[in-house]
């Protein structure tokens, strides 16, 4: 899918206003980084859902896949981070696209599909959608 001037133009625009903001850390509690969240800014929120990573002590424990919302009020002078609830089930690695009506996530897979798929490419992407607004 291609976008057109336009759309670049915009997506640019709302980045590089993301950019220019100094964006708290997203902090959870007992992890220490956050991988393949769906991601995505909608009127001036910035939302990210989901995601993956090894709690701490990493060598001691298996990935955690991670079903919270949060959003960031790009609006703000100090932005923080807030919690805005959960996901169906735990989720990561998929894609996300800002809507009219909100956020939509796509795809993805978790704990289940990736032991399913585990050494192949899948031959369908796991039936996942939800509109994630503001």
């Amino acid at each position: 899918m291609s976008l057109s001037t336009s759309e670049r133009k915009r997506v640019t625009e709302e980045f590089v206003r993301a950019a220019g903001k100094r964006v708290p850390v997203l902090v959870q509690v007992g992890h220490n980084s956050l991988a393949g969240p769906f991601a995505d800014i909608h009127d001036d929120i910035l939302i990210v859902a989901g995601g993956a990573n090894f709690p701490q002590p990493v060598w001691e424990n298996e990935k955690a896949w991670l079903d919270r919302i949060y959003v960031l009020d790009l609006k703000q002078p100090s932005p923080q981070w807030r919690d805005a609830g959960q996901l169906p089930r735990p989720i990561a690695y998929g894609a996300a696209v800002s809507t009219p009506d909100g956020v939509v996530c796509m795809g993805g897979a978790d704990a289940a599909t990736v032991k399913e798929i585990s050494g192949r490419a899948p031959s369908t992407s796991p039936a996942c959608i939800w509109s994630v607004g503001s």
